[in-house]
């Protein structure tokens, strides 16, 4: 009864709501919180074109009955024309929003300090600091009352952070890998409450994202679509109904769709299972022989998960030593219990960040001048040859491939990948990267492949300022990578970063700040979402994780590890770097 008073309070024209929390997104297999419901009255009598807008700005708040509320303020002809999907802008705080009735009351113009934003698809771009929005919304009297006529086309909803918070979470849509035994995911929002499977269901059908074109695999062939545009859901089981091209698709196309249903509709808080079907008959896949059978685990459609987790990190000592150790032992003040490791090298001041092999058979570090990338194992060493200089920290993928960033010797960007398993001599050859550079010279910070194996992380500086992307690795015939897809760009809020790393598929830290000049402090970046700063830590130097946002350490250059307990940290030891095999 609260919220329904408040939001007539706010439909007739006495100011917009304040901050509030922001809360994480959902994960896949994270609990559900319902949505907070927004109930809203008609326009109030004699309300004036500045308290129309604002009413019409909080009614849009509510998706019930296709925005119902929101449209009480719009003439028929501007409702027709509305289209509330088209974007999503996210503002601080009803302080941070200005509006003001121009002329004669028939142009209200709006403008907002932005947060952040969604476009059509549900993907979300964190805004620049400074970023504002604004938009001219024109009125008519009808019937002796104002309301909205004109909306521009890309005029979808503005909302306050707080409200998006408790109307949108962020899911995962999953695609199968080339291999067709795990998953990459693309991480979208979409409103809570009534239809939330459907709009699951419509994402899952359609095509991958540009940046894992040629990356990944889906068991919805091209212009698959629902054959009705609803998904029911009647005793935990979500039934998808899809159109008849289906019917055509090959057993692994199947397996697949199965599958990625599974992953992408049991995030919706009503579903348990689901059940693909075309023209009311299930969609046939093979389980243990049975046509018939319908999956409930993706395990019986030959897939696994790909978030692996870490246990034994290595520590470098401030001697230069390096011993593999268990984290969880230093986090509770015991002596760290020793894994078994082959002989590990000491790595003395001249190397800079390190990286670990998954299986622990090999270390690589990049020189403190960025000039050089070297390897060890079993007791032998050698430089990577055929690099230049302004090298990144190197970092191993899940096929054992060593990843590095840096200048040629013509001062062009490039990032080169190493076939680690074929000896130390082994040359690295360049990734196809046309978009890197096109638009003025930028330098690689950071080259991290996702735990997935099927992305990887780009950190460049350009301009005074970060971008960091999201890219799809591209395979040749032989499963040899040979190019990166046009990066998806996240964390614009950022103005530099120091050191990066991947805690999970679906989130990366950094050290870093919101200006080029501000304090470097930790943060997390969701992939696809907002940024979340975390406790300081004394001169933070490099960032890494055994494995999630709770398994975050940062190496300080006061000589200690620290690592997240509760909202801050908590010093394990002294250590000149902390290494994660894999990550």
């Amino acid at each position: 009864a609260g919220v329904a008073a408040g939001a007539v309070a706010l439909a007739a024209g006495c100011g917009l709501p304040g901050r509030g929390p922001v809360q994480q997104g959902l994960d896949v297999g994270a609990p559900n919180v319902p949505p907070v419901r927004f109930d809203f009255e008609a326009p109030a009598r004699g309300a004036s074109p500045e308290q129309i807008v604002r009413g019409f700005l909080a009614a849009s708040w509510s998706t019930d009955d296709d925005f119902r509320a929101a449209r009480a303020y719009l003439t028929p002809e501007a409702s027709r024309s509305w289209d509330p999907r088209v974007e999503v802008v996210v503002y601080p705080d009803s302080s941070s929003l200005e509006v003001h009735a121009q002329d004669d009351g028939d142009r209200v113009q709006l403008r907002a300090a932005q947060d952040a934003g969604l476009d059509a698809s549900g993907r979300y771009t964190s805004a620049a600091p400074g970023s504002t929005q604004e938009a001219t919304l024109g009125l008519a009297q009808a019937s002796g009352e104002w309301r909205i006529s004109q909306v521009p086309p890309d005029f979808g909803v503005w909302i306050s952070r707080f409200y998006f918070d408790s109307a949108f979470r962020s899911f995962s849509v999953a695609y199968a890998n080339l291999g067709m035994d795990g998953f990459v995911v693309d991480r979208r929002w979409f409103r809570l409450g009534a239809g939330l499977p459907t709009r699951l269901a419509r994402a899952l059908v359609e095509e991958p994202p540009p940046y894992l074109q040629g990356v990944v695999r889906t068991g919805f062939p091209e212009g698959t679509r629902l054959s009705v545009d609803s998904v029911p859901v009647e005793a935990g089981q979500a039934l998808i109904d899809l159109s008849n091209g289906m019917l055509d698709v090959s057993a692994d196309e199947r397996r697949s769709a199965w599958a990625q249903a599974l992953l992408t509709m049991r995030q919706a808080p009503t579903v348990d299972g689901v059940i693909l079907q075309v023209s009311g008959r299930n969609l046939d896949v093979l389980i243990d022989g049975d046509a018939g059978a319908v999956p409930t685990g993706i395990t019986q459609l030959g897939f696994t998960g790909t978030e692996p987790g870490r246990s034994h990190v290595l520590r470098r000592s401030p001697g230069g030593a390096l011993e593999a150790i268990d984290l969880a032992d230093v986090a509770r003040g015991r002596e760290p219990s020793q894994a078994s490791t082959p002989q590990l090298p000491a790595v003395g001041p001249e190397w800079g960040a390190l990286a670990a092999r998954d299986d622990g058979l090999e270390v690589a570090a990049v020189a403190a001048d960025g000039s050089r990338v070297h390897r060890w194992r079993g007791g032998q060493a050698a430089d990577v040859p055929g690099l230049s200089g302004e090298l990144t920290p190197p970092a191993y993928d899940r096929e054992d491939r060593l990843w590095v960033g840096g200048s040629t010797t013509a001062g062009t960007s490039r990032i080169w990948a190493v076939d680690a398993a074929g000896g130390l001599g082994a040359a690295p050859h360049a990734i196809a990267t046309p978009w890197l550079g096109a638009q003025g010279p930028e330098q690689l910070i950071a080259v991290r492949p996702a735990p997935d194996g099927q992305r990887i992380l780009v950190v460049t500086r350009r301009g005074g300022r970060v971008a960091i992307g999201v890219s799809g690795v591209l395979h040749d015939g032989l499963g040899v990578p040979v190019g990166l897809t046009q990066p998806w760009l996240i964390g614009a809020d950022l103005g530099q970063v120091s050191s990066a790393t991947w805690v999970s598929n679906t989130a990366i830290a950094v050290i870093g700040s919101h200006t080029a000049s501000g304090r470097s402090t930790p943060m997390i970046v969701q992939v696809g979402g907002p940024t979340t700063q975390l406790a300081t830590v004394p001169d933070p130097r490099r960032i890494t994780s055994s494995g999630g946002e709770r398994g975050v350490v940062v190496v300080s250059g006061d000589g200690h590890a620290y690592g997240r307990v509760g909202g801050g940290w908590e010093r394990l030891g002294a250590a000149v770097d902390i290494i994660v095999p894999g990550y």
